[in-house]
């Protein structure tokens, strides 16, 4: 009898046991948090992009239409600067960068598009989202003879990259992640390229 009562409270494996059960719940919590990572790191490059191209393009008193980096009044050297800005994402691969110019079309503060670039080189199939018939949102400060800087950053995210050593990478889902910036020419009206 006091041979039977030591057997039922043997208590070896029961760390081997609490292991094995909780491991997989472990590790799923360690893989989500680098995914969250991963994501809120994109995002934040993505936004940091879009501010940044903006507020270059801003500062410029003139603009060339030349996707030449080689001279900074080109406008490529701003495809160029968002590929360096937005490391270690790959835009020229997975992301877009669209630089419009919204001018007061008729004198009487309405916005219209005066000009509106992207690289041709890259490889993203996105476009840009500012409507022609509204290129400004609802309420933007916007008077007779205005002008203003819209910088749109698109990159393609793709989760669980660590799952691509599973499966093919093109069935991995993706998420396109966009960031719209607004500002104002601090100097001379960018409506128009210089020759």
């Amino acid at each position: 009898m006091n041979g039977r009562r030591l057997r039922w409270r043997d208590n070896r494996g029961m760390a081997g046991l609490e292991l094995a059960l909780l491991a997989p719940l472990f590790l799923f919590v360690m893989f989500s948090f680098v995914e969250l990572f991963q994501y809120l790191r994109a995002v934040s490059i993505v936004e940091r992009t879009a501010f940044s191209i903006g507020d270059m393009v801003a500062q410029r008193a003139a603009l060339r239409d030349s996707n030449d980096p080689s001279d900074s009044s080109n406008i490529g050297v701003y495809w160029l600067a968002a590929s360096v800005t937005a490391q270690p994402l790959d835009m020229p691969a997975s992301g877009m960068v669209v630089i419009s110019v919204v001018k007061d079309g008729n004198g009487a503060g309405k916005p219209v598009i005066a000009w509106q670039r992207q690289p041709g080189n890259w490889a993203s199939t996105a476009r840009s989202q500012v409507q022609a018939s509204q290129p400004l949102p609802p309420g933007f400060p916007f008077t007779v003879k205005d002008n203003t800087v819209i910088v749109e950053v698109m990159y393609d995210f793709q989760p669980f990259r660590s799952l691509a050593m599973f499966m093919p990478p093109e069935l991995l889902p993706t998420t396109r992640l966009y960031q719209r910036t607004y500002f104002r020419p601090r100097f001379n009206d960018l409506d128009s390229f210089e020759p």
